[in-house]
């Protein structure tokens, strides 16, 4: 199905599969297991890629190493760099060589695989591009953005020249096809954690978000949240509480604009993501001590 004809180990000029693998150059990159039936008798063998784990050790220099990805690829017109340069490129930047051993990694392509919510590599046209995630790109856009903004003489930039301002500071276009965005209002719209459209005299104002009311809103939502069992609240009681307890008006707007890494809206019911749900149960196991050894985590969160 895959290659619309039929595979035949004869056309290899070979008898036998495993043998088809064992002239592979790099045979150690697959495993064979054999699968028996009731009388212990193999029945089957099973072929899988192996997959060898990271140590705690390599595990967070991957994190840093997808920061480190991220760092190098804002700088990148498309937020985009080609697979073949990003090596030389990754070693221009920092000054040293990107050795993927170091991550318990025996090549580059894997290395990306292990930090899929940073990076993808996708095929554009005959080249392989290595790429931000859209996520990771809204992000570093919107600083961009940001910065470009806050430099301004009035802290405010007419939408009609923003494209213009960005240019000028990073050098290339404001990348809008790249999260999808088909117009500067869009784009606007995009980043609204920010930066927003404000009416001026000349027609709309790009402004920049007070971050620090966003920040203070979302650690009240939280410590709020948390303290329910379920990590969750009908809207109307939660903007009641909100309002008696933190002295906030919260507008469904806001939580979804501001807060949606944090929480989700559903029939009426503002919830915890997921994410923040195991944040919660985690802080719990780690109790009034507030530390636990990583190798112990798992063991005493199940329980």
């Amino acid at each position: 199905a895959t290659f619309f004809k039929a595979f035949n180990v004869f056309d290899y000029g070979i008898c036998h599969l495993k043998d088809m693998f064992s002239e592979l150059v790099e045979q150690s990159a697959f495993v064979f297991e054999e699968l028996k039936d009731e009388m212990h008798n193999t029945k089957d063998v099973r072929i899988s890629v192996f997959k060898r784990y990271q140590s705690q050790e390599e595990v967070m220099r991957t994190r840093g190493f997808a920061k480190e990805v991220v760092e190098l690829l804002r700088h990148a017109p498309d937020l985009a760099i080609s697979f073949n340069k990003f090596i030389p490129a990754y070693h221009q930047h920092f000054g040293r060589q990107c050795r993927v051993g170091s991550y318990g990694m025996t090549k580059l392509i894997e290395l990306f695989e292990a930090i899929p919510d940073t990076v993808e590599v996708c095929d554009i046209g005959e080249e392989r591009m290595v790429q931000l995630t859209r996520d990771k790109m809204i992000w570093v856009i919107g600083e961009q953005v940001e910065r470009v903004v806050k430099s301004s003489r009035g802290r405010s930039i007419p939408l009609a020249e923003l494209e213009q301002e960005y240019l000028k500071t990073f050098g290339h276009s404001l990348p809008m096809a790249r999260v999808g965005a088909d117009s500067l209002e869009c784009m606007v719209q995009v980043l609204q954690s920010w930066v927003r459209l404000a009416n001026g005299k000349e027609g709309p104002q790009v402004v920049t978000v007070d971050r620090g009311f966003i920040r203070t809103l979302a650690n009240n939502v939280r410590r709020l949240l948390v303290e329910q069992e379920t990590g969750a609240m009908n809207y109307e009681d939660f903007v009641t509480i909100m309002a008696a307890r933190f002295g906030c008006q919260v507008e469904m707007e806001m939580l979804v604009r501001d807060l949606s890494y944090l929480v989700e809206v559903r029939a009426g019911v503002i919830h915890l993501t997921p994410l923040q749900l195991c944040a919660r149960d985690i802080e719990i196991v780690l109790g009034d001590v507030g530390r636990l050894p990583v190798a112990e985590l798992e063991n005493q969160f199940e329980a």
